[in-house]
């Protein structure tokens, strides 16, 4: 019989982040929670010796995030902070309604009893972060526990990458209106635990639109 490792054992048998995922995973978080802002330069040689490496790891950590369309290289100014427009705004947005409406149609009728405790409990720690970079990740936890639920590995993978482009945006419906933010999302929790498909999906539709109403007053046209 196999004996069933400790997550302690299996966090041990994990190799160590290089530093070329350390830097992407540093960039990243401070792209998507606003710190770095679109049309902001990049520096190379700076982020080297902010975090101490040499420049070749941040050179392929920006190439990556280049391929995500977060950054952007431009002449004589390096890798840029890349933001969007309004139509790409609602243009992803659009396609994660979709996306994610299809993974609540497998998911819904997989949610266990535990499964919707584990969620309340991701959503109520959510509520009560102490800043937004850590609102930010239990908010992703929570979606992501959700979406796995589809069994569908590639679909979760492509929420994933969409989300990510939008993350930064996402953010301000809750910095502006965080009552909503969390009442709308015990809401959808509630239809999740009904077993409320169209009832789910008809919720996440307005909460995207609604997203979309307030950033695109943000961005250019």
């Amino acid at each position: 019989m196999t004996v069933p490792r400790s997550a302690a054992v299996v966090a041990e048998l994990r190799p160590e982040p290089t530093n070329k995922e350390r830097i992407y995973d540093y960039v990243k978080n401070r792209i998507n929670n606003g710190i770095y802002q679109p049309g902001q330069s990049l520096r190379i040689a700076d982020l080297a010796a902010e975090l101490s490496v040499s420049q070749t790891p941040v050179r392929e950590a920006l190439i990556l995030l280049e391929g995500e369309d977060l950054v952007d290289f431009r002449p004589y100014k390096g890798a840029v902070v890349k933001g969007l427009s309004r139509g790409e705004l609602k243009e992803i947005f659009a396609i994660r309604t979709i996306l994610e409406n299809a993974a609540l149609e497998y998911a819904i009728p997989r949610m266990t009893p535990e499964l919707i405790a584990e969620a309340r409990e991701l959503l109520r720690q959510s509520g009560a972060a102490e800043n937004k970079e850590r609102f930010s990740e239990l908010n992703w936890q929570f979606h992501a526990l959700i979406q796995r639920q589809t069994g569908m590995p590639l679909l979760c993978q492509m929420i994933e990458s969409l989300s990510d482009r939008v993350k930064r945006y996402s953010r301000v419906y809750y910095l502006a209106e965080p009552e909503r933010f969390m009442s709308d999302h015990m809401l959808q929790l509630d239809l999740y635990e009904k077993g409320d498909v169209e009832g789910a999906k008809a919720l996440h539709k307005r909460q995207i639109e609604h997203v979309v109403a307030l950033v695109s007053p943000l961005l250019p046209e």
